[in-house]
């Protein structure tokens, strides 16, 4: 019964509790640490985001979090990540001369959070030999449809625009071993 009010509490605020999320057919999203499930206003591309409310996710808070990510945004331009929207998708992923690792993370997921900085430092170690992009399923979420994206974060790796493998939350090292294992065929 605690579980069920807790549902609807969550979907009746339209927020995603997560730390990491699977999806199901409803748009629902279970977090896998904690059980919570949640309807998610931010999954609807182009809708106004409700104000956020300070939940804990796992180490870090929302409220957190999405400073975090504002802050990110600020310093895009100095980033060696490609940031993934539909319209460039096609040039940047599809159409690339080089192999692409595509991370799907959401703005409200602490371990996409901490994958963050590390996908920005094997961009630069890696800047001419790999392509490193964000997809970003808060805004772009029918493009990360197309990929069958059902955990976050989500780590693509593609090749002549065919998937070579995926995972979920990696380390640095552990990213690295799969760039050879999936591109140095």
């Amino acid at each position: 019964m605690k579980k069920v009010l807790i549902i609807i509490a969550a979907i009746s605020l339209g927020l995603i509790l997560t730390s990491t999320i699977q999806f199901d057919w409803l748009g629902i999203f279970s977090c896998k640490n904690c059980c919570h499930n949640s309807k998610s206003i931010s999954s609807l591309p182009d809708q106004k985001q409700p104000e956020t409310q300070v939940l804990k996710a796992g180490a870090a808070t929302i409220t957190e979090i999405q400073s975090n990510n504002n802050e990110q945004t600020k310093t895009q331009k100095d980033s060696a990540v490609v940031h993934i929207t539909k319209e460039n998708i096609e040039k940047e992923v599809h159409q690339s001369n080089i192999p692409v690792v595509l991370d799907v993370y959401s703005t409200v997921c602490p371990p996409c959070a901490k994958l963050s900085p590390i996908i920005e430092e094997l961009a630069h170690e890696y800047q001419n030999k790999y392509k490193f992009c964000k997809l970003n399923i808060d805004k772009h979420f029918m493009t990360a449809n197309e990929y069958k994206v059902r955990t976050l974060p989500t780590l693509i790796f593609i090749k002549n625009n065919e998937t070579k493998g995926r995972s979920g939350f990696l380390k640095k090292d552990e990213i690295i071993e799969r760039l050879s294992t999936y591109f140095e065929q």
